[in-house]
C-alpha cells in the first residue's frame, strides 16, 4: 500500500517537473535526503526514483529557458575542480573497482549542486528548498524521538536503509545542521501556528540528537549553540532554556548512553577509548596514503580496504572510514583534491559573510546567512570526526549560500540604482 501511495505521489508531480525544472530539483532533493522509496515495503523500494526525475529534471531544463551554465564563482570553479580531480583520482585509484562506484554516487551528487546552482536562484525557490529539507529532517528528528521513547532510550537513531543517513552519526550531525534553518523559517513565517510547531520541531531536533549515541553530533550541537548566541537577540536565554532541556532528557537516558558519552570527560578516558584510538590510526592512515600519492591520493575510500589500510596501520586487520571529512578527502584525492574541498567551504562562508554585511538585522537574507553560518560551524566541527565530505545536505548548504549572496547583491545594486534614478528626477 505504502508502495503504490509513493509511485502514485510521483507521478503525478512528474508533470510539473517537466514543465517546471526547478520543481524537478526540487523533488531530486526530496527524493536524495529522504529516500522515502527505502521506507516503504514492496515494488517501489526498488524503483529508480532519483534516476527518474534526475533525468526528466534535466531534459526539462535542456528545453526551457533557465541559465544553462552555473554562476561563475569560486565556488563553482572549485567543486569543477574538486570533481575533475576526483575523476583523474578515480582512473588511477589503488582499487578502481572499489572507487568508481563512489565516484558515480558522488558526481550524481554534484549534478544536484549545479542544478540548484542554476534553478534555485530567487526568493520563493530558496524558501522551497529549505522547506523540503526541513520536513525530511523534521520527519526524521520526530521519529527518531518516538521511536525512542518507545522503547526507552534503547533504539539508536537511524535514517533510510542502504542510505548515508542509516547510520546514527551521519544522521544526527544532519539535523544539527539543519536546526537553524527551522529557527530561520520559524523566524521567516508569518503564521503563528508553523511558527509553534517549528519551535516544537527544533526540541524534537535536539532531543533526537541528544538521544543518538553519535559523541560527534553532540559536540557539533554544543559548538552550533554556542555561534547561535551571537545573532540570537536573548542569546543567553535561549541557550539556557536548550542546556535546561538537555539536563531533563540527559536524566532520562540509560546507563549505556552514559557509558558512552562519559568516555569524552577527560583526556585519560578520551585516549582509552578504543573508538577515539581507531579514528587516529585512520586520519594517519589517510595523511600517509596522500603522503605516498600527494597529487591523487588512492581514489575514494581507498582506507576503507583492508589491503591498503593494513599498509599504514600494520597492528590492523581491517580496513576503515576515514572519520573526518578532511582526512577523508585528502586520502581520498590528495592534498590537490584537499584544497579544492577546503575552497569550497571558504568560499559559501564568504557569501554569507558577504549577506550578512551587506543587509541590516530583521532582513530575511540576513537572517538566512546567520543560520546557514551556524550550520556550517556544526558540519566544520561535527565533520571533523565523521566520512560526510561528499553528503548531499553540505552541497546544498554550500551552494544556497552563493545564491543568496548573488541575489543580495543584485536586489543591492537594483536598489542602489532606483536611488541614483529618484536623485536625478528630483
Amino acid at each position: 500500500m505504502r508502495s503504490l501511495l509513493l509511485f502514485f505521489v510521483i507521478l503525478i508531480i512528474t508533470p510539473s517537473a517537466l514543465v517546471l525544472p526547478h520543481i524537478g530539483v526540487l523533488v531530486w532533493t526530496w527524493i536524495s535526503i529522504m529516500s522515502p522509496h527505502q521506507l516503504v515495503w514492496g515494488f517501489a523500494d526498488n524503483l529508480p526514483f532519483v534516476l527518474m526525475i534526475a533525468s526528466l529534471t534535466l531534459v526539462a531544463w535542456f528545453l526551457s529557458s533557465e541559465k544553462k551554465l552555473p554562476p561563475s564563482q569560486l565556488l563553482i570553479w572549485a567543486a569543477v575542480a574538486l570533481v575533475a580531480q576526483a575523476t583523474i583520482s578515480s582512473f588511477v585509484a589503488l582499487h578502481p573497482t572499489h572507487s568508481w562506484p563512489l565516484w558515480d554516487r558522488t558526481v550524481k551528487t554534484f549534478t544536484l549542486f549545479f542544478m540548484v546552482a542554476m534553478l534555485i536562484n530567487s526568493k520563493v525557490r530558496i524558501q522551497s528548498l529549505l522547506w523540503i529539507i526541513a520536513i525530511c529532517f523534521g520527519f526524521f528528528a520526530t521519529n527518531g524521538v518516538v521511536r525512542t521513547l518507545s522503547t526507552g532510550a534503547k533504539n539508536v537513531l537511524t535514517g533510510p536503509p542502504n542510505t548515508m543517513l542509516e547510520d546514527n552519526n551521519h544522521l544526527a550531525l544532519s539535523i544539527v545542521m539543519v536546526i537553524p534553518i527551522f529557527n530561520y523559517l520559524r523566524q521567516s513565517s508569518a503564521n503563528k501556528f508553523v511558527r509553534a510547531v517549528l519551535v516544537v520541531v527544533m526540541m524534537l531536533a535536539i532531543v533526537a540528537v541528544l538521544t543518538s549515541y553519535s559523541r560527534g553530533s553532540l559536540v557539533a550541537l554544543a559548538a552550533a549553540g554556542l555561534f547561535f548566541m551571537r545573532f540570537a537577540k536573548r542569546g543567553i536565554i535561549v541557550f539556557s532554556i536548550l542546556v535546561v532541556l538537555g539536563i531533563m532528557v540527559v536524566q532520562l537516558m540509560p546507563q549505556k548512553w552514559y557509558d558512552r558519552v562519559g568516555s569524552m570527560e577527560s583526556i585519560d578516558s578520551i585516549k582509552s577509548d578504543g573508538s577515539f584510538s581507531s579514528r587516529l590510526d585512520a586520519w594517519t592512515a589517510s595523511f600517509l596514503l596522500a603522503k605516498s600519492r600527494p597529487l591523487t591520493g588512492g581514489g575514494f575510500s581507498a582506507i576503507e580496504v583492508p589491503e591498503t589500510y593494513i599498509r599504514f596501520v600494520p597492528d590492523s586487520n581491517r580496513g576503515r572510514a576515514a572519520h573526518s571529512i578532511y582526512f577523508q578527502v585528502l586520502g581520498d584525492h590528495g592534498f590537490a583534491g584537499l584544497i579544492f574541498y577546503l575552497l569550497m567551504l571558504f568560499a559559501a562562508w564568504r557569501h554569507l559573510r558577504r549577506t550578512i554585511q551587506r543587509h541590516e538585522p530583521g532582513k530575511w537574507q540576513r537572517q538566512l546567512a546567520e543560520m546557514l553560518q551556524v550550520s556550517l560551524v556544526a558540519f566544520f566541527v561535527g565533520g571533523a570526526a565523521l566520512s560526510v565530505a561528499y553528503h548531499d545536505l553540505i552541497l546544498i548548504i554550500l551552494v544556497i549560500a552563493m545564491n543568496l549572496d548573488i541575489l543580495s547583491a543584485n536586489l543591492s545594486t537594483r536598489n542602489l540604482a532606483d536611488h541614483y534614478v529618484a536623485k536625478s528626477a528630483a
